[in-house]
């Protein structure tokens, strides 16, 4: 449906990437994505899912060189995923390293990352 077509290509705007390691991409992240998808599909109502990033102080900080313009990104050590339906709330905050850890929290928590 050309409704549904025009939402998922919305997504893909440089205004809507948040840089990753690697490893936590392509790990428990990709994951955290694949389960999420999974559930929304099985909703019979709307699901908000709200994706983020923070850079918390005390963290190894992270970053990348890009071989092909030597530019260095910074990459936040925290990624935030909450899933909002009319009965529930699940939230995680990964650590956007080698490391793969997933944390489950709730959205209080997250809120409380994000404002500091």
């Amino acid at each position: 449906d050309r409704a549904q077509k025009s939402s998922w290509a919305s997504t893909y705007l440089m205004s809507n990437i948040i840089p990753q390691n690697p490893t936590f991409n392509s790990g428990s992240w990709a994951k955290l994505e694949l389960s999420t998808y999974r559930f929304i599909k099985n909703q019979k109502n709307p699901v908000k899912v709200i994706v983020g990033a923070v850079e918390v102080d005390g963290l190894a900080k992270n970053s990348w060189t890009d071989e092909y313009n030597g530019f260095n990104y910074r990459i936040p050590n925290l990624m935030f995923q909450c899933i909002l339906t009319d009965h529930e709330e699940i939230s995680y905050i990964g650590f956007n390293n080698d490391s793969q850890y997933l944390l489950k929290t709730n959205l209080d928590k997250i809120n409380d990352l994000v404002a500091n």
